[in-house]
Parts: C-alpha cells; sequence; structure tokens
C-alpha cells in the first residue's frame, strides 16, 4: 500500500477528534482497491463506486467505533464485501468475477523495483494468464498479489476457509507460471 502514517492512528484521530483530514487520507489510501474489489464482485464499475463511498460514509458516521476494530482493512473488505452481496441478493444477481482488470492492474505502486522491470510483453501475458483463471481464483489471486492483503484476510474478506485460500493460490501460480513459461518466483511469499 502507498507510504502512509500508521492506519491505526489515523482511525484515531478520526475517532477522537472528528478529523476530516485523516479521515479524507484513509479513503484516499483505499478506495481505489476497494473500489476494484467491489467491481470484481458486481461487474459494474458505478455501482461498486457507489457501495464504497456508502461504507466510508457508515465510517464517519460510526467513527466512535474506530478504535475497536483490530484491522480496518480487512474490516474495509468485509464492509464493502457484505454491501455487494446485499445488492447482488437484492437484485437476484450473483456475478463474482474479476472480468475488469485493466492494463494498469499490475503495473501497481506496491510492486517492487524487480517486478518493475519486467518487460511489457511478459506483463501481457500475465495479464491474460490471470484473465483466463476461475473466478475464485482470481479474485483470491488478486486479493493477495494485488491489493497486498495476506491470505488469513482475504479468507474472512471472501469468506472462505484458509486452506481454499492456499488452494486457489497455488492454482493461480501453477497456470500464470506454465502460461508465461518463465519463472515467475517473485509472486510466490
Amino acid at each position: 500500500m502507498k507510504n502512509l502514517p500508521d492506519i491505526k492512528q489515523l482511525a484515531g484521530r478520526v475517532a477522537k477528534d472528528n478529523d476530516k483530514e485523516a479521515y479524507e487520507r484513509l479513503f484516499y489510501h483505499f478506495y481505489d482497491n476497494l473500489s476494484r474489489f467491489a467491481s470484481s464482485l458486481l461487474g459494474h464499475e458505478s455501482v461498486a463506486d457507489d457501495i464504497v463511498s456508502e461504507v466510508f460514509v457508515n465510517i464517519w458516521r460510526n467513527r466512535a467505533h474506530l478504535p475497536e476494530i483490530e484491522n480496518l482493512q480487512t474490516y474495509l473488505y468485509v464492509a464493502v464485501r457484505n454491501l455487494c452481496m446485499r445488492y447482488l441478493s437484492r437484485r437476484k444477481t450473483i456475478l463474482l468475477s474479476l472480468d475488469t482488470l485493466d492494463g494498469d492492474y499490475l503495473l501497481s505502486p506496491y510492486q517492487t523495483p524487480e517486478e518493475k522491470v519486467l518487460s511489457a510483453e511478459l506483463i501481457s501475458k500475465i495479464e491474460a494468464a490471470i484473465q483466463k483463471l476461475p473466478p475464485q481464483c482470481k479474485q483470491v489471486f488478486t486479493l493477495i498479489k494485488v491489493d497486498g492483503i495476506r491470505y488469513k484476510d482475504a479468507a474472512q474478506i471472501l469468506n472462505i476457509s484458509l486452506k481454499t485460500v492456499e488452494a486457489q493460490m497455488a492454482i493461480a501460480i501453477k497456470r500464470i507460471r506454465l502460461a508465461v513459461d518463465t519463472d515467475l518466483a517473485h509472486f510466490r511469499n
């Protein structure tokens, strides 16, 4: 994630001091990844943005309870997931895909210098391989490798077991490695 003062410190400032600047920093820090996550669940970008905004409105309304949240990042992902599921159930639609992956997705600011050196051709092959992953596998891979979520937190966000997350990551890495026919050891933990 982007360099930012301690998330707990910012959350504390929001809770105790009603600090709007700290709230904005939290918002901008998490917004893009949460919107991408919501969009992957919904398949609709504008609805995803509305849902993420609603989560942050709720955070502000209930800011006094922020210090009680142990891991704000996981909390936000779970809140977004829950609102997305509620939206989908109201529409009686279940769409759990990551078909909105765009070309800049892997060129995340969280990459190591080695990852930034990857050629455009290799990135294109990786993107194509990711697109071909089964939906849940693609979602797990994206949360862990693109958004930087821990395995345990990804399991909680997606409401699946840790073993399922580990299995899906193993499948994703194997398929991507086979697709690009190159050593992608830097994708391993």
